[in-house]
């Protein structure tokens, strides 16, 4: 059994996977304590020949390429859990990638402390600038649910998890939508005991254009739905009082994402968006309860007069 299992799906990522790989190939840790899985999740360009290309000139004998037809981010992510063998898990999307002592520096600290979760800081890439964005300022330990109301992003690429946590929660990636990390990191983060945050940048994330985040369609709006009716039952039914407005800070994103999505598409999907805000009010109390100054003063004007996203659109242009 591996120390770590890095998990990479691929898609339709030819301009962008030989970083990636070389990140990979370019570590130096010993490559009995880790495996990388590139997960071709039935890509139409040549990004699987690009990899087996760079793999036949440089063998590893923890490396593989495993293919599958298309079912998504989440299906190519649980195939890859299912494939793979390491103590850990670390998901790498195929456009990003990694500093060269990023596995030895994370197997430094499975050694010596054994977290459920790691959780790290990262360089954020956009139209070949880079800015090192600073998350934590301390290192150390800390709960899932006091973690929740200090750190919001729920990326998946950002966190190492122990798989002996994942498996006992019962975690898997929610197949068909988008917005699948924010479906299940809160949770994740949540009911971790401990988690190890890292204060060392080892990530590298690529904003561009035409990638899954960037893209703009209905479907995203209602998959937002699922996600938002997903953490509003673990909010009822497993979140202590005490850890309410932490776990609503997590929420409060994703109330405002799916409004800021809604102002970029059509008129149903803002009618249904505004009607689905509306009859869920308890979205307004997890907006108070988020003690953003901002949110609060946002809620209370959906008390008043119950239209989300024009209140929204008003603020915003305010704010400018």
């Amino acid at each position: 059994m591996k120390d770590l299992s890095i998990i990479i799906p691929v898609y339709n990522v030819e301009k962008y996977i030989k970083k990636c790989v070389y990140s990979i190939l370019s570590q130096d840790a010993s490559t009995d304590r880790y495996e990388t899985i590139f997960i071709n999740d039935g890509s139409t360009d040549n990004s699987g020949n690009i990899i087996k290309d760079i793999l036949k000139y440089n063998p590893r004998n923890n490396l593989k390429i495993l293919q599958k037809e298309n079912g998504g981010l989440s299906s190519a992510r649980n195939f890859g859990i299912f494939h793979s063998q390491g103590k850990y898990i670390w998901f790498v999307d195929s456009d990003d990638w990694i500093e060269s002592d990023a596995v030895s520096h994370v197997l430094s600290i499975i050694d010596q402390y054994s977290p459920n979760i790691i959780a790290q800081t990262y360089y954020f890439q956009e139209y070949n600038k880079t800015n090192l964005i600073i998350r934590y300022n301390k290192e150390g330990f800390i709960t899932g649910p006091l973690f929740c109301g200090k750190d919001h992003s729920t990326a998946a690429q950002f966190y190492i998890i122990e798989r002996k946590f994942w498996s006992e929660n019962n975690f898997q990636f929610r197949l068909g939508i988008f917005h699948e990390d924010g479906e299940l990191m809160p949770r994740l983060l949540y009911k971790a005991p401990q988690i190890y945050v890292l204060t060392k940048p080892l990530y590298h994330i690529l904003v561009r254009p035409g990638s899954i985040t960037h893209t703009i369609n209905p479907k995203r709006c209602y998959d937002y739905m699922i996600v938002l009716d997903t953490l509003y039952n673990f909010y009822i039914n497993e979140v202590e009082l005490r850890y309410q407005h932490s776990f609503a800070l997590l929420m409060s994103d994703h109330i405002v994402g799916i409004i800021n999505l809604a102002t970029q598409l059509d008129p149903k999907t803002r009618n249904d968006v505004n009607k689905y805000l509306i009859k869920n009010k308890l979205f307004i109390n997890i907006l108070i309860k988020s003690r953003k100054p901002h949110l609060l003063f946002f809620a209370l004007l959906l008390k008043v007069y119950p239209q989300p996203i024009t209140i929204y659109k008003l603020l915003k242009s305010v704010k400018r």
